[in-house]
């Protein structure tokens, strides 16, 4: 997951992710991981390759795969650890559809497409779930949480003391009050400034 975060953060995009919880949130929308690139959701279902190549299924999450848009399989090839910088150009990615089997094997993955064809469809349409107010509803209630929080930019008024939250183009206000010692902000004000001479650190 942390190769393609860095893939796309490399070309601009803001992209997090998080391996979720598995009682909470894997059960219900057959994921294991998600990334947010951008406004976009993906979801991951990785499976760990057996020494023959093959890989082991569940039928229920095999069933939630194919249900959800949004989520794809991810079948690395079982290679050598020194090769491991690679391994996203050596996987197949899968929405499950393929006739069932408790064990498929790599080559019998027919719907599999190269990171190339995922990475191509999230800057564009056909990849992945846009991300708004509305559909945020959508997912599983642990799961909703987590989105919200990795989509909301954060800003404290000082004056008033209210946390904005933005989600999507929806603003919305936090009436909790916040409070800052001087110490603390002292030191967010000193973060900016040259370690050297005290300026600002423009650079």
């Amino acid at each position: 997951m942390s190769i393609i975060i860095r893939y796309f953060k490399n070309k601009g995009y803001h992209a997090v992710y998080e391996i979720v919880d598995r009682t909470r949130i894997e059960h219900h929308e057959g994921i294991d991981a998600y990334a947010i690139i951008g406004q976009k959701i993906i979801g991951f279902q990785v499976k760990r390759p057996n020494e023959n190549n093959s890989y082991r299924l569940e039928p229920i999450q095999y069933q939630k795969v194919q249900q959800r848009k949004w989520v794809y399989y991810a079948f690395p090839e079982n290679i050598p650890r020194v090769e491991m910088k690679n391994v996203l150009h050596r996987t197949k990615f899968s929405k499950g559809y393929f006739p069932y089997a408790d064990n498929i094997n790599f080559e019998n993955i027919i719907d599999g497409v190269r990171w190339g064809d995922v990475a191509k469809g999230l800057e564009q349409c056909p990849i992945g779930q846009i991300l708004n107010a509305e559909n945020i509803r959508d997912f599983h209630g642990s799961l909703q949480e987590i989105i919200e929080e990795q989509l909301s930019i954060i800003s404290l008024n000082m004056e008033d003391k209210q946390l904005h939250l933005f989600i999507g183009d929806q603003r919305y206000i936090d009436k909790r009050i916040f409070r800052q010692s001087e110490k603390k902000i002292q030191k967010k004000e000193d973060q900016f400034k040259c370690p050297r001479c005290g300026w600002p650190d423009n650079n």
